[in-house]
């Protein structure tokens, strides 16, 4: 069993991939890769990803903190309450 530990599923240009998303984990899959670890890169596409990712039954996605300073963070006054609630999400 591989296991694809950090990959950007929502980051793949797949204008040119037959299927799609579902063309690019097929194809990795018939190379031997069954799981995926989708990883985000800001807080504005953690939700998304989870969104995106929920589609699969072997592909997991992380969320991420704010990588600005604290008091720049878009959700620094929510941010325990913001990052909670993706916890929950399958």
């Amino acid at each position: 069993m591989l296991v694809d530990s950090h990959c950007h599923l929502d980051h793949l240009d797949l204008s040119d991939r037959d299927g799609g998303l579902n063309g690019v984990i097929d194809a990795a899959q018939a190379r031997g890769v069954s799981h995926f670890l989708s990883v985000a890169v800001d807080m504005t596409t953690s939700r998304s990803l989870i969104e995106l990712t929920a589609q699969f039954d072997n592909v997991y996605s992380s969320f991420t903190r704010c990588r600005k300073f604290h008091s720049q963070c878009p959700a620094s006054k929510n941010s325990l309450a913001w990052h909670s609630s993706l916890a929950w999400l399958p």
